[in-house]
């Protein structure tokens, strides 16, 4: 088969993968003629192996692999032996998840949330890779404080929970079995919801009570005194 044949096929391909997670290449034939694909996968200790090739009709074939080592690796695609064009191509692998590169922010992880009403806070692994998200939750007396986890079905997740009484928590963020960048998050409560009417009608009450006490005037007046003096009091 002429090798120029080899010059109309297209692949889509990740730049960037996961270790030990299966990757595809979609390989488009339609346009090369009859052929068959090849695609070999060169890791950066220059071992190399071959990709599970499967069709789908019509020219068009998955190519399916795991890398199982990080770094640099080389893909060589061939169609009926003739490599096509742009290969090999170079794709960067990173570890299969990293911990440190998830991002937990949001109202739920900071001090200053009122005991007893609902509070949240965002967890993003977009950048992580792909690994299991725990949370878990304690008062100050250490219990458990129960959390629900909505999957975003994006690589972020929302987590909702409700603190019941004032004192120290701790939340804590693992990713994969392993501690997120600052986790365990630490936050203290300033008062329960219920309190902060009181708080802030007994706050209102002093500074009034101090405004009118900054706000007075001399006066002068007579004041009949033992013996039957007369006195004047400013």
């Amino acid at each position: 088969m002429p090798s120029g044949y080899s010059n109309k096929v297209y692949v889509k391909m990740s730049q960037t993968m996961r270790a030990n997670v299966q990757q595809e290449i979609l390989i488009d034939g339609q346009f090369a003629g009859s052929g068959i694909p090849s695609v070999d996968i060169t890791d950066i200790h220059d071992r190399r192996k071959p990709a599970n090739i499967r069709s789908r009709g019509e020219g068009i074939y998955v190519a399916e692999f795991t890398p199982s080592s990080e770094g640099l690796h080389r893909v060589d695609i061939a169609w009926s032996d003739y490599p096509i064009a742009k290969s090999p191509f170079n794709v960067q692998v990173f570890p299969h998840f990293e911990p440190h590169k998830v991002i937990v922010d949001g109202p739920g992880i900071r001090s200053g949330v009122p005991a007893s009403l609902p509070t949240n806070f965002r967890v993003d692994t977009r950048e992580a890779g792909f690994e299991h998200l725990d949370i878990l939750i304690k008062n100050f007396e250490g219990l458990i404080v129960p959390n629900k986890i909505n999957d975003n079905k994006d690589g972020t997740y929302n987590v909702h929970y409700r603190l019941e009484d004032v004192g120290l928590y701790t939340v804590n963020v693992n990713y994969g079995g392993i501690p997120v960048n600052n986790s365990p998050f630490i936050g203290t409560p300033d008062y329960k919801a219920g309190d902060e009417i009181y708080y802030r009608d007994h706050i209102q009450e002093t500074h009034t009570s101090k405004h009118v006490a900054s706000q007075y005037r001399s006066v002068d007046f007579r004041l009949l005194v033992v013996g039957g003096h007369m006195s004047d009091i400013t």
